[in-house]
């Protein structure tokens, strides 16, 4: 056995983890706050913080408050363990204690919850303001999930479109292609069930705009036409534009809203010149010496009425049902004659022309927030969690100074020699229960020997109960009894540590090899080797200070010590006459 043991230092009791985890713990709550602070100023928490260059994904992932805090709370609600097993071996050190206050308690087993109250009451403090913090950490899970979120703000503001085509009057009108082109897309629609081509949108054709850079949203405002008027007497015109506000989404090309826009007036060969906002109904045309213009105009008349009609019959329950609804001839004509009408428009009222088309863009980005209540609840247990932390762990370092364990607490064999050489083990046998070790022990008081950390027990009469060995104070008038005489107990001292050698009667007894020793303080004798009468002081003079001793002679007594602590057990401690 080494002289004086090494002591047990856990690495996880190590200064730079018991500060840096309960640091960690506070740095975490402050920035917490400030990106808080952040996002509730911006309504955003910025991707720069992490890197612009990261994908939203992944910054989500990388700032995850779950990632961040979560692991340091498990290192916290170890070091509360930690903390927590510490414990009754602290209050030995300071000796004088209860058995329910340290050889019986087992924080470790309560856990933190249970730990509050028993430390309450034993006014353990470290252990009841650890114990709180590592409860509270249980809190972190539920709110670091809610603190972060990705929502979708939409931002608008000012943006200029290129539009592509301008009202205006193509110039074969007169060929009827567009009409041509019309109708057989309203009759195609209707036998193969196609939807409205792209540039139309809630029957109104489009012309081709862009922008300069592709965004989630753009709206634009495109030519007007005379919305109001009577129908037109001459067959060819009637008016079917008025000024609208696009909405598209550019990214897929796709029409998203129309609104009209009445207020608004531009000047175009449509609405204003011979035109005069009047627009071709697409169906009855003017007759014509052209043969395939008449050929077309024919045609036009005849597909789509075609269309109609066929459209009708395939409706659910054909032409009966549509017959029978108060407007269901209306509404099926209605549809196909739009739709006619518009493809028509796409290609008699456009001209190819670039022209800017002031607009608002509105953009929808994807961005990290912060919710603020869980984040500032989150933020000020973690500072408070990180001050309590650094104070107690200050404190417990210190108070852990005092304690001598060699090895770690906790395992039947550390058990073991803990209290192999203190004795009051013989009071206790394996099938007594909590409640009958709590009453066989109540009367003793426990503490830890300051030199090799071995359990004492100690008591107010002469040193034994129940035929149990205790640690107790002596002095060299007192000591001396006990010398075997009589078939009594056998004590000696050396450099200060009592030693019950009893069981080595035949050496230390009346008569035995080293009988001058039974009693009395043996240091001097043993560090030079002697078992001579002159190397004992008398018991009414003080302690024999060893001031002379040489180095070797030294060397000799701790040997001498280290064999009595393997083989004898250690009750009591000698101190001066008058001082017990």
């Amino acid at each position: 056995m080494a002289f004086p043991p090494e002591k047990y230092d856990p690495l996880l009791m190590k200064l730079p983890i018991i500060l840096g985890a309960p640091f960690m713990l506070f740095i975490l709550g402050l920035g917490l706050e400030i990106v808080a602070g952040i996002s509730k100023k911006n309504n955003v928490v910025h991707s720069d913080i992490v890197g612009a260059s990261l994908s939203l994904f992944t910054i989500q992932k990388l700032i995850e408050a779950d990632r961040l805090i979560i692991p340091n709370a498990v290192l916290w609600r170890e070091l509360d363990w930690m903390v927590r097993m510490y414990q009754p071996f602290l209050v030995l050190a300071d000796g004088n204690a209860k058995a329910e206050q340290s050889v019986l308690l087992n924080y470790v087993e309560l856990g933190p919850i249970l730990t509050i109250p028993r430390a309450l009451k034993y006014k353990h403090r470290l252990a009841f303001i650890s114990a709180i913090t590592a409860s509270i950490t249980y809190l972190f899970q539920p709110f670091t999930s809610s603190v972060f979120q990705i929502r979708t703000i939409e931002n608008s503001g000012p943006w200029e479109a290129t539009s592509l085509e301008t009202v205006a009057l193509a110039r074969d009108i007169d060929t009827l292609q567009a009409f041509v082109a019309g109708a057989g897309y309203a009759d195609a629609a209707v036998i193969h069930n196609m939807t409205d081509p792209k540039f139309i949108t809630g029957g109104w054709a489009m012309g081709r705009f862009d922008v300069a850079t592709l965004q989630y949203g753009v709206e634009a405002t495109n030519c007007p036409i005379n919305p109001g008027g009577t129908i037109e007497e001459q067959v060819d015109f009637r008016p079917v534009m008025f000024c609208v506000k696009i909405e598209s989404e550019v990214k897929s090309g796709n029409i998203l809203k129309l609104e009209p826009l009445t207020s608004a007036i531009y000047e175009n060969e449509v609405i204003n010149g011979t035109q005069r906002g009047r627009a071709y109904n697409g169906v009855v045309f003017s007759n014509s010496s052209n043969p395939f213009i008449q050929a077309r105009a024919d045609a036009v008349r005849s597909i789509l009425p075609a269309a109609i009609f066929r459209n009708m019959t395939v409706q659910p329950g054909g032409l009966d049902a549509v017959f029978d609804k108060p407007n269901g001839v209306l509404d099926a004509t209605r549809k196909i004659y739009t739709q006619h009408l518009s493809v028509s428009a796409k290609g008699i009222y456009f001209q190819p022309a670039q022209s800017p088309l002031p607009g608002t863009v509105i953009q929808y980005e994807n961005r990290l927030v912060v919710d603020p209540f869980p984040a500032h609840f989150l933020a000020s247990i973690l500072i408070l969690t990180g001050i309590g932390g650094i104070i107690v762990h200050v404190l417990h370092r210190n108070q852990r100074k005092k304690l001598r364990l060699s090895a770690e607490p906790g395992s039947i064999g550390a058990t073991m020699a803990l209290t192999a050489r203190s004795g009051f083990g013989t009071l206790l046998t394996p099938y007594d229960g909590e409640l009958t070790m709590e009453k066989r022990l109540e009367s003793l008081r426990f503490g830890l020997d300051k030199r090799t950390g071995a359990i004492i027990a100690e008591s107010d009469d002469e040193g034994s109960v129940g035929g149990m060995v205790l640690f107790k104070t002596y002095t060299p008038k007192t000591l001396e009894p006990f010398n075997g005489k009589d078939g009594g107990r056998i004590l000696l001292a050396i450099n200060g540590i009592v030693f019950e050698v009893t069981a080595g009667r035949n050496f230390y007894g009346p008569n035995g090899m080293y009988g001058n020793f039974a009693g009395r303080d043996a240091s001097r004798g043993m560090a030079k080797q002697s078992f001579d009468l002159e190397m004992l002081t008398p018991v009414d003079q003080p302690l024999d200070k060893l001031e002379d001793l040489q180095p070797d002679e030294i060397e000799n007594m701790k040997g001498w010590i280290d064999h009595f602590s393997n083989k004898y057990i250690i009750c009591g401690k000698l101190v001066e006459n008058g001082q017990a």
